[in-house]
Formats: C-alpha cells, structure tokens, sequence
C-alpha cells in the first residue's frame, strides 16, 4: 500500500515538471509562436483583399453656371447648400481610407441655364484624389432641383400699421403716433419674388393703461397684392427689425416770448409788439418740463424797425429732450408802429472809441445821413445834437496807420421813445489814424 502511494506522487511531479519543461524550452515557444503568427496573416490577407462597399457622405456639389448667365446676373437659389452621398466599391483597407475630399461631386447640363426657372441637374461623381484603385457604384441623389434667377435689390419704404387706439393715458399726457428708428429697407433675392411684393410694413400694437414711453423691436413684415405677408427664404431684408418707439409723456403749455435789443428809452416792447401765438403746448420729460416757463423765439431789434413794418416770423424751438405736440413750428410778430414817423438828420459831429495808446485818429468823413424813427408828434423837434455817432476802431489791427473805414454807432439821447435806423448793415464813416 505504500508503494502504491509512493509511485503516484512520483507520477504527479513528472507530470508537473513535464508542464513546467514545455513553457521553458525555447524551441517549443518558438514554433508555437511562428504557427500563430502564419495564422493572423493568412486572416489578415484575406481581409484585406476581400471586396466591400461603403458610403462617402456630405460631398459638396459644384455647380458651375456658364459664362453668360453669370454676366446677366443669374445666381443659384435653391439646392446649393445641398450635400451628396456617393456608394463606392473596392478592397477594404482601400475604401476604409477614402474621404469626401478624395471624390468630386459635379452638376450636369448646366449649359441649359439661360434663364429664370427650375433646372434638374444629374449629379456625376469623379475621383479627385491620389487613391484610384476603388469603383464609384452610383450618386445619391442623382437629380436635384435648383431654382436660378436673376438678383434683384429694391427699396421699399415702411409702411407703419402699429396700432395705438385703445392706449390709456393719464391726463395731461401726450400720446405720440409710432415712429420708426429707419424709413426704409432694401429687400433682396430672386427678381421673381421681389416683384411679388407690392409694400413693407410694422404690424403690430399696444393697449392698456400705459404712462411712459414704450419702444419695441419690430420685424419687417413683405405683403403681397392681396395683403398675405409674404414669407420666402431666399430674399433678406436689410434691417430685417426697426425700433418703433411710442412717445407718452407728460404735456404743458408755455408761453411765446421774445427778447428785445435797442430798446428807446420810455418805450414799453409790448405795446408795439404781439406775438401769436402766445403759448404752444410741449410734451418732454417731468424734470425738463419744470424747468421751462416760455420759449423765447428770438431777438427784436428796434434799430431795425420802420413804421411801415408790420410783421415778422420766427421760428418756435423746443426744448432739449421736448416735442412741438401742437404742431406751431412759428410764431407770427405783428408790429403797431402807426403812431411813429422817420426824419432824415445829416451828423457832423463824430466822436470815436478803441482806438490805441499812443495814436491818434480824426474821422474825416464830414457828414453822415441817418434815418430817426421816433412819434409822430415830436419826430419834427429831433436834431443833429440829439444823435451821438461813435466811430468804433476796435477792428483796427495794431500800430495801424493810415486811413480805414470803420463801423459807426448811432443812437438818441434826451429823446423818448426814438431810435436811428439802421436797416441790415452797420453805417461806416473814414477815419485817419497817426501816431501821436
């Protein structure tokens, strides 16, 4: 029994050692290791030289329109951003490495292309690439549709449809009409849609309570002959929104003043002068509006009244930041001058201003004719002695010397209410200038 026992492990261990032997002897691994080897390239060989198809997509089309189509401005609308897929056939390590930019993908019959209309082109693939040694089976599609005409680019003014009509406002607020940021868009595209547009137009509205001014982002809407908007994807509108901005804000009604210069002494401006009209209503923001009382249309001068002038016209400016709501764009000055009369007076007597430290200057003109205005009932009593004419030698340029002509100052003294005309231009007198 124990030999039994003894020989099996003996057994066992020569098993063991005959395992262990296998994987260590160098010319078993080597065999092993080449008849592994020869299998994977039989395998791999007749992988690769095994025939297969695949599917190359997203080729773009070339579409060459011809000369003379292009020269009348023809241009491709539809079905150019279109891709196509094309099947090709060959050994798979080949097809395996083809791309879209190894094949080209071409549109037929393009010379049939002479005018606006829908053309079907057969599509045709060609290899553009290094690699040749595939079949091209067949293009998908092989027909596409594209429509061709010619560009048009039109301008349209915008027609504004924003509607206001149920806006509530509190009182002594002003709604204004919708305005638009652009008058105008061009619209461009295929020559055949363009002409189907007969106008552009801002359709939309507010309602409610509103108290502040309101400005939205508007699409352009194209509206054909029976009023159907008109939506196409080949024509673009440039701007494509406008801002439409409602004006509510508060109003206020201000005066019509004017400012006066020249003004005769014991004369009072507005009891000769009334402006009409006398007040206009202003709509702006709160903190402008407290701001203004009146609106002052301008200057009058008195030198340049006559008793035959009877009206004048000037314009009405608003405020910074405020509107004109009623529309009063001027005011009308009328002048009461019926009570007036003018006299012709010759000055002889001249005395003169500016001039220069260290010169001297004698007016050489002798005598000056100027017209008086003053009432009627004393104009006769006016002299030479009540006009004081200063020449005025401001102008002259430094070390000046020599004679020059300068501007005169005219005005009345110990007379009410009068006043030397001096229409347009300032009145002139010579003077000699020397050093003195």
């Amino acid at each position: 029994m124990e030999n039994k026992r003894n020989s099996k492990a003996k057994n066992n261990k020569q098993k063991k050692f005959t395992f262990n032997g296998w994987f260590n002897n160098n010319k078993v691994l080597f065999v092993v290791s080449l008849l592994i080897a020869c299998g994977l390239w039989v395998v791999f060989s007749q992988n690769s030289t095994e025939e297969t198809t695949t599917t190359i997509s997203d080729i773009p089309i070339v579409v060459d329109l011809p000369d003379q189509a292009k020269d009348e401005g023809y241009k491709i609308y539809s079905g150019i951003d279109k891709t196509a897929s094309v099947i090709i056939r060959g050994n798979r390590i080949t097809v395996g490495s083809i791309t879209k930019d190894d094949i080209q993908v071409v549109a037929q019959d393009t010379s049939s292309i002479n005018s606006s209309n829908n053309y079907p082109l057969t599509l045709v693939a060609k290899k553009s690439g290094v690699k040749s040694d595939y079949e091209i089976v067949s293009v998908l599609p092989n027909v596409i549709n594209y429509y061709v005409d010619k560009e048009r680019a039109k301008e349209f003014t915008i027609e504004n449809q924003f509607d206001t009509t149920n806006v509530k406002i509190p009182a002594d607020y002003y709604l204004g009409k919708p305005s638009l940021s652009t008058e105008k868009v061009t619209i461009t595209g295929p020559e055949a849609e363009v002409k189907k547009i007969e106008k552009v137009a801002i359709v939309d509205s507010i309602e409610g309570e509103q108290s502040s001014t309101i400005t939205k982002s508007e699409k352009v809407v194209l509206l054909d002959s029976d009023g159907e908007e008109i939506n196409n994807e080949y024509l673009s509108v440039e701007p494509s929104t406008v801002d439409t901005t409602i004006q509510i804000l508060p109003e206020k009604k201000v005066d019509i003043k004017a400012s006066y210069t020249n003004v005769p002494s014991g004369l009072d401006p507005t009891s000769i002068v009334t402006i009409t009209p006398e007040t206009v209503t202003i709509a702006g923001p709160l903190d402008t509006l407290n701001k203004v009382s009146s609106i002052d249309i301008g200057t009058i001068d008195f030198c340049t009244l006559l008793p035959t002038t009877t009206q004048g016209k000037f314009n009405i400016n608003t405020p910074e930041k405020c509107m004109n709501i009623g529309n009063q764009t001027q005011a009308t000055v009328n002048f009461d001058l019926s009570g007036f009369a003018t006299t012709s007076i010759n000055v002889t007597a001249f005395s003169t201003a500016g001039l220069q430290s260290g010169y001297k200057a004698t007016v050489t003109t002798t005598g000056l004719d100027v017209t008086v205005v003053g009432p009627a009932d004393i104009i006769d009593s006016i002299t030479s002695d009540n006009i004081v004419a200063t020449a005025d030698l401001s102008s002259v340029g430094t070390y000046f010397t020599g004679s020059v002509e300068v501007p005169v100052k005219l005005s009345i003294k110990d007379v009410d209410q009068s006043w030397v005309y001096k229409g347009t231009t300032d009145s002139t007198v010579n003077v000699y200038i020397t050093k003195s």
